[in-house]
């Protein structure tokens, strides 16, 4: 590396070269982020990879008790895994949710059950209700658990209890999960009916690259460097696009998944793998900025790109946004009623965002930041970032590889954009307020060891003045982590939004009242 060199600067200077051809060039511009700004005081949570820093405690309300078991089921890893993947975790959470508030609606005089159901009888009445709608739509969700019938024993209850109430929940249940049979998750294996791995399509099916290049294991070039490319893990798996059917599953309150489908990823590779490769002037700009973050990551930078990972056994990005939700009502308050509709609310529009999300990535099908960092800086030098060795290690370009583990499906949009605006969204109107300090802690060492030991080296402590910037953070993350393009998560971010408005209308039209 030359005197002077930036971070992630590659001495053939490729990047720059690149950058030059394309000036004069119209790139498409960006969507522009059209989050209303959010607000919300208080709160602080532990890093959220291995599930929510703590189990609902004794006092509080029934509905966050019941949403804390559902966060449970979704972290339980002797549950098949499918069952606990984020679009799947959301439908989930939107289907115990729906039945809650319809076990509470029924005995509300103001606010209307979604399945028309009405009961007169106590307050007590209304939380037997709730407790059998949440224990039915569980049990048949992630199967039997013993949480879920102390839930019920907590109560004096049993499952199949005849008690008037415990019927109305039960009602509620059944009525949501025959709603949700044929609404084309394809329940209870979530298989792909579309079979859509293995059609045309996924073009590059034939040239996964491994994640740890090594002389032994190459990397391989895509056949089409602007589609998804599956990659090879350190485990020796090959990836397989995660539930691409999930565009066709019905929404809460869009009419398709299709209906708030973006123009498509603005970032375009060129060449052919055997020959001279480049790409238009976003593209480029995206692979420099990937690099810079790279060769730049410190205990701040890797704690954020951490804590909003939300991977494999922990409560998903929809659950997060769940845990973000039980501080809400905690700072706030909330009645039993205020929480039957919050966790509505918030979790179909958490529903229909991961639709959304799925839609535009089976349809544009595109490229992570791997395969496009890999494709133009191939035989250059860079410096970046690689495990337990720094952040400015010298290295080909085709040896890149991101600080969070690739997620097994396209990049564009991103899903933890698009569940976070929505979320963000859902809280903003909710509250009616624009302002909360939020607070999370990653320990040191915290971060596991498969993607690097002992990070980070101090303890930090991430803030967050409002739902805007929390939601903004998270679709960041997941730049600095190397898994998304600026491009992805600004569109995101604006399609999670309009999800978010349009799921809160829509449950605000049964409530009756704003919240």
């Amino acid at each position: 590396m030359r005197a002077g060199a930036s971070p992630g600067h590659d001495p053939g200077g490729r990047l720059g070269r690149l950058l030059a051809r394309e000036r004069g060039r119209v790139v498409r511009a960006r969507v522009v982020l059209l989050v209303a700004t959010l607000a919300f005081t208080g709160g602080s949570a532990a890093g959220l990879l291995g599930g929510p820093a703590a189990k609902a405690a004794a006092g509080e309300d029934l509905v966050r008790q019941w949403n804390q078991v559902a966060l449970n089921s979704i972290t339980d890893t002797s549950i098949p895994q499918i069952r606990r993947v984020p679009p799947v975790a959301a439908r989930s959470l939107a289907i115990v949710h729906t039945a809650i508030y319809d076990a509470w609606a029924a005995y509300d005089p103001t606010a209307d059950a979604t399945n028309g159901a009405s009961a007169a009888g106590s307050t007590d009445d209304q939380k037997l209700a709730i407790s059998h709608a949440a224990y039915e739509t569980l049990s048949t969700l992630f199967g039997a658990r013993a949480e879920f019938g102390a839930m019920l024993a907590a109560q004096g209850s049993a499952p199949g209890d005849p008690a008037p109430a415990a019927q109305i929940g039960q009602r509620a249940a059944a009525d949501i999960l025959t709603q949700r049979a044929g609404d084309g998750a394809n329940f209870p294996s979530y298989a792909d009916p579309t079979n859509w791995s293995s059609s045309a399509a996924n073009v590059n099916k034939s040239t996964p690259t491994p994640v740890v290049v090594t002389q032994q294991q190459p990397h391989v070039q895509p056949v089409d460097p602007n589609k998804w490319q599956p990659l090879i893990n350190p485990d020796g798996t090959t990836q397989s696009f995660l539930v691409p059917h999930w565009a066709f599953v019905t929404p809460f309150a869009m009419t398709s998944g299709g209906s708030l489908r973006p123009a498509g990823p603005a970032v375009r590779l060129t060449g052919t793998a055997g020959g001279q490769k480049g790409g238009n002037g976003l593209v480029v700009l995206e692979v420099q900025q990937a690099l810079k973050y790279s060769a730049e990551l410190n205990d701040q930078t890797k704690s954020t790109a951490w804590y909003w990972s939300d991977g494999p056994g922990s409560v998903t990005p929809p659950g997060h946004w769940n845990v973000i939700a039980q501080e809400v009502s905690r700072r706030r308050g909330n009645t039993l009623g205020q929480d039957a509709k919050l966790f509505f609310a918030l979790n179909n529009a958490l529903l229909d965002a991961g639709i959304v999300a799925w839609d535009a990535k089976r349809a544009f099908n595109s490229m992570r930041p791997i395969t496009a960092v890999r494709w133009i800086m191939e035989n250059a030098m860079i410096l970046a970032w690689k495990p337990n060795q720094g952040s400015r290690v010298r290295m080909p370009g085709q040896e890149w590889r991101p600080f969070l583990p690739t997620p097994p499906f396209a990049e564009y949009t991103s899903g933890h954009s698009t569940f976070s605006a929505a979320a963000a969204a859902v809280l903003r109107s909710f509250t009616g307020s624009d302002s909360f300090s939020f607070s999370a802690t990653v320990a040191q060492g915290s971060i596991p060891s498969s993607i690097e030991s002992g990070v980070p080296t101090n303890s930090v402590t991430l803030s967050w003045p409002s739902f805007t910037e929390m939601a903004k953070s998270a679709g960041v993350s997941r730049q600095i982590g190397g898994i998304h393009f600026k491009d992805g998560d600004d569109h995101a971010r604006a399609t999670g939004t309009t999800c978010g408005n349009a799921a809160y209308n829509k449950a605000k039209g049964y409530f009756k009242t704003t919240s």
